[in-house]
């Protein structure tokens, strides 16, 4: 299930009959409300659609005037046992798994502009992603807590310490990118922080009064991990910035980690948003630098270049998130 800009949209011009029909079309024991995340494709032959109901994931086909009914999947959350955590900077897709299968859910963080790919650009919508971003984080709260994976994230200790042993690795490494054959992802340094990050935003989807003291606290300290993150990576900059980077192969590798990186500043982003600014003074809530997360590759005449920012962004940012 994929959530792009205009999705939201999409779920407030479907009318209330056609909720009705699919309710009906899938034997649902209760009308869909109108804000379900429901989505339809119409097509030649027929509708796909997806639907989350208040007890599973349904995919479906059927006839455009959604009443006949040609295929359906069911994954009731209950039966999902795990989740795995993958993106970069234009998307996040959390994978809900169970012993029979499983289901998506996507967010798309941003697309191309101006003639330029999503992986070419770094890009953030101010005044539409937080409603696109708010339907990603309800629904996934809505799929983790009632999941048999949700013991994973509904305390943050545990997950703190997931995200420490993932950055203190992250630190470790001699280099951010793998050459091992052993290491199917050559980004797994990167992949590993992110999937700390994203336990952290699944487990503040189930915040209550108890607990909630406790993820205030480590949405506080992701300042403190970012910069640990931000210090390791200005080392492989700074290693990258010789020679070796006039070739395609160095390029294209130091754009991707800052692909990487803006994942995680996505992650934290969608954190603020739906979880810390309805719990802090938004005084405490510290701006992290976007401008750090510009560089990619690029393409023109024939060759690929890459323009870094100066030195002193990153060292200033490091400065005022790790004091």
């Amino acid at each position: 299930m994929r959530i792009d800009a205009g999705t939201a949209d999409a779920m407030e011009a479907l009318s209330g009959e056609r909720l009705g029909a699919v309710s009906t079309m899938l034997g649902l024991p209760a009308a869909l409300d109108p804000g379900a995340l429901v989505t339809l494709d119409s097509g030649l032959f027929g509708t796909k659609g997806e639907v989350l109901t208040p007890e599973g994931h349904v995919s479906f086909k059927c006839d455009n005037g959604l009443k006949k009914l040609k295929k359906e999947v069911t994954t009731l959350y209950r039966e999902v046992t795990s989740v795995e955590f993958d993106g970069t900077g234009p998307f996040f897709r959390w994978a809900f798994r169970g012993p029979d299968g499983g289901f998506d859910l996507e967010l798309s963080n941003y697309e191309g502009r101006n003639g330029l790919g999503a992986r070419q650009i770094f890009w953030y919508d101010i005044e539409e992603y937080p409603v696109r971003s708010e339907l990603f984080y309800r629904a996934a709260g809505q799929v983790v807590s009632r999941s048999a994976a949700r013991s994973h994230f509904d305390h943050p200790s545990p997950v703190s310490r997931r995200i420490e042993e993932a950055v203190s690795a992250f630190e470790a490494s001699q280099g951010l990118v793998s050459e091992s054959l052993s290491r199917p992802n050559p980004y797994y340094l990167w992949a590993g922080v992110f999937d700390g990050f994203c336990s952290f935003l699944a487990g503040s989807t189930m915040a209550c009064d108890a607990d909630a003291q406790g993820w205030v606290e480590l949405f506080l300290s992701l300042d403190g991990f970012y910069a640990r993150i931000l210090t390791r990576f200005l080392r492989e900059i700074d290693e990258r910035s010789g020679p070796s980077l006039s070739r395609e192969p160095s390029i294209l590798a130091l754009s991707d980690q800052f692909d990487r990186l803006s994942a995680l500043w996505y992650a934290r982003r969608i954190a603020r948003l739906h979880f810390a600014e309805g719990r802090l003074d938004v005084q405490r809530i510290r701006e992290w630098n976007s401008s750090l997360l510009t560089p990619r590759a690029l393409q023109a005449g024939g060759k690929v270049s890459i323009r870094l920012r100066e030195r002193s962004m990153y060292e200033e940012e490091i400065r005022l998130l790790g004091s």
